[in-house]
Order: C-alpha cells, then structure tokens, then sequence
C-alpha cells in the first residue's frame, strides 16, 4: 500500500491509524525502512511498542483527533474505515495520498479529497511474488519484525475471531493447526 498505492519517499510524514495492530505494525516498520517520519495512533499503553517499532511520534486517539494534532501529512493509512478516512482528510497537506483498507475512500470521499488536491484510493489486499518476496527479505534482514501477541489451536478459533473484534490485538493474532 505504502509503496505501490502512496508512493512513500523518504522525508515524508506518514500517519498510520491503529499503528500498534496487525496492519499497522507492519505498516510503521516499511514507513520507517523508507526512512519516513512516521506517526502512529495508538492507545497510550501501546506508545512503547510503537517507539520500538520505528513511530517517531505516537497519539493518543482517546484524547486527541489525530487530524487536528496533525495537518501536515503526505501519506494516511487508514484500517478504521468511511468515517476515518474522511476525517482524516484534515491531516493531509496539499497534494497528499490517503489510502484506506476498509473502502473508507467512498465516492463522496474523493469527490472531498480532491477539491483539497488529496488523492483518496481504496487498496484491498491481493497476492505478490515480487511483494512477497521483499517483505520476506524485510524480514531476513530485520528490518521487519511481526509481533505475534496471541496463539490459539485451531479448535479455539472463534476466541481468536473475539480478540480480533476487540480491536485492542497488538500485532497479530494467529492460529495454530499443528497439535
């Protein structure tokens, strides 16, 4: 999403909403590879775990609207949905790329974006190699790190689907087949 959809460049300023979850994770360490300033929403006891995974700054969605703490974005990634990615429209400077994962980027949105010279796209998630092939490299060279904050057997598959509807998994959550 980062490279192939917002074309991230390094010296930009990147904000990722729920930058300590199983996308955002991720998200923050490319930003960073990049060499982006990266700025993660994150509640306040994920702040360290951010820090630790290349954010540079780290706000508080409970007490703050990350789009009126920050106004000067390049790049949004948002995993939040409609809502969000509007409002997260304020944060974007001129000629800046919002990219939703949730298909928050609606006709209406864009129809917003782009009277504010913002590009506002949807990206779901398809297959490859090549990608695949780079994050693994990522991964090699520990430049990428997944954090996994929850195991269950594939027997206790709906308690894994609970804690991913809580929305407050850092990292990932994943399912084990082997016994």
């Amino acid at each position: 999403m980062l490279v192939h959809q917002a074309n991230i460049k390094a010296g930009q300023r990147v904000l990722i909403h729920a930058a300590a979850g199983g996308v955002g994770h991720f998200a923050v360490q490319i930003a960073r590879y990049f060499k982006a300033n990266v700025i993660g929403t994150a509640s306040p006891e994920n702040h360290d775990f951010l820090r630790n995974m290349g954010a540079d700054e780290q706000i508080d969605y409970n007490h703050y609207n990350p789009a009126e703490v920050i106004m000067d974005a390049d790049i949004v990634l948002d995993s939040l949905g409609e809502e969000n990615t509007r409002n997260s429209l304020k944060a974007l400077k001129d000629g800046g790329t919002i990219v939703s994962i949730l298909g928050g980027a609606k006709e209406a949105v864009q129809e917003e974006a782009k009277k504010h010279n913002i590009t506002a796209k949807n990206y779901l998630v398809h297959s490859s190699a090549e990608d695949m092939e780079q994050l693994a490299n990522l991964m090699r060279d520990g430049h990428l790190r997944p954090h996994v904050s929850h195991v269950y057997t594939f027997e206790d598959l709906p308690k894994a689907h609970q804690q991913v509807e809580t929305h407050k998994t850092r990292g990932k959550v994943v399912v084990s087949l082997a016994e």
